[in-house]
């Protein structure tokens, strides 16, 4: 069995992560769970959204009580007498029952109750997300670095087992065992650099990061 030579990881992964997870945006503070929970709960759009239809139902409830115009009517001439130039003007001021302002004030109130409610299960729908992409990241990535560690070790011995093959010193049953275990824990790191990669997407689209620089 031909030894499989050491592959290079894909630095590509690791850079987005580096740029997420160690710098945000165009600044160099580290971008901790913390930070990260704090930040989708006040720039996703969802959470934007929400805030701003909070606002509008807000407005429409402080207008709920609306007094309508005063209508000023003037008649000139002869009007409900025998006086030709009589002159009369009339004032009507049409005010909504009570009950009515009640009502619409009720209504938006209740709007607006659930309008908050739904916004607050869209921060906690996002905070989940978020906390479940960080912990599937530092599990892959405390994984990853256990099969470096194995990685190192099984090249060295996969580059001894071909040359004590080559001197017949072990036998080929012996130096294959040793190369398939290279190559499993090989393709096992290739696994998990994927997947670190695809997380560090998921966290930068629900965090709407930009690339530093």
């Amino acid at each position: 069995m031909k030894i499989l030579r050491k592959k290079t990881m894909n630095s590509g992964s690791f850079t987005i992560l580096a740029m997420l997870l160690a710098a945000w945006c165009h600044g160099q503070q580290p971008l901790t769970l913390d930070d990260a929970l704090k930040r989708v709960q006040e720039e996703h759009p969802l959470v934007k959204a929400s805030v701003s239809q909070q606002q509008q139902l807000e407005s429409l409830k402080r207008g709920a009580i609306v007094i309508p115009k005063t209508s000023l009517v003037l008649t000139h001439g002869q009007y409900n007498s025998i006086i030709k130039t009589d002159n009369n003007i009339t004032v009507e001021q049409t005010l909504p029952f009570p009950t009515t302002w009640s009502a619409e004030r009720k209504l938006y109130g209740a709007r607006q109750e659930s309008v908050q409610w739904q916004a607050q299960e869209v921060r906690n729908n996002l905070r989940r997300q978020v906390k479940e992409l960080y912990q599937r990241y530092y599990y892959h990535q405390a994984y990853l670095a256990t099969l470096q560690v194995r990685d190192s070790l099984y090249a060295t011995l996969a580059h001894a087992a071909g040359t004590s093959y080559g001197t017949g010193e072990i036998p080929l049953i012996e130096k294959t065992a040793i190369e398939t275990q290279y190559a499993e824990i090989n393709n096992l790191m290739q696994q998990h650099a994927g997947i670190l990669s695809r997380v560090a997407t998921q966290l930068q689209q629900l965090l709407a990061l930009r690339r530093a620089g």
